[in-house]
């Protein structure tokens, strides 16, 4: 059995910031009420669906995307399709994906957004985030981290920097080298603004008044 595709897919802006989606089970399909599974995925406009975040729902036609999950200052596109679930007494494929809806995400200020650190399964820790392309010639990010909580604080180095399309952000990116890997390793990591600072050696910059 495959059904036919939701219906009615709409999203609104919650009091707390948080996004709802809700939809319809399709005319024809209605027939088996709560006993529909839907996926729901949903991405940045300029991703591709692979890198889509997917959420597999049951016995309901809402879903909650918390602001804590999503990018600020971005366009996100989400669908949805159906199947018959397991109390239907049905079995079946998904059905084809719903219309799209799109919806803009809050600015998030001049912040770094979206920090991101992937373990390569050997030895590096792999980090990047996103800066606003405009401030990149004023202000410099470096990314910081404890190996534990009582480890001295280092920086990462070298920092990478790539175009994102269509946005107007950067991603920068650095490699944290992972030693004594246990499963007890607890890395703390930040991105935030790096000082200048200067040793300014008095008697080479003193000025003759």
């Amino acid at each position: 059995v495959q059904t036919l595709p939701p219906q009615n897919l709409s999203v609104s802006l919650g009091r707390s910031g948080d996004f709802l989606l809700t939809w319809k089970a399709a005319e024809g399909s209605q027939g088996l009420g709560n006993a529909l599974e839907y996926e729901l995925t949903y991405k940045r406009e300029w991703e591709s669906w692979e890198k889509a975040a997917s959420l597999s729902l049951s016995n309901t036609t809402r879903c909650h995307l918390s602001r804590e999950d999503l990018v600020p200052g971005s366009s996100y596109v989400a669908r949805v399709r159906a199947r018959p679930g397991q109390a239907s007494g049905f079995s079946g494929q998904y059905s084809e994906w719903s219309t799209e809806v799109s919806w803009e995400t809050p600015e998030g200020g001049l912040q770094p957004r979206n920090l991101r650190c992937l373990f390569n399964g050997a030895d590096r820790l792999m980090c990047s985030w996103e800066v606003k392309k405009a401030i990149t010639t004023s202000v410099l990010f470096g990314l910081f981290f404890r190996a534990s909580p009582a480890s001295a604080e280092e920086e990462c180095s070298p920092v990478h920097e790539k175009a994102l399309p269509h946005i107007p952000y950067v991603v920068q990116s650095c490699d944290i080298p992972v030693s004594n890997l246990s499963s007890q390793s607890r890395y703390l990591v930040s991105v935030r603004a790096k000082t200048e600072e200067k040793w300014i050696e008095t008697y080479k910059n003193s000025e003759l008044l």
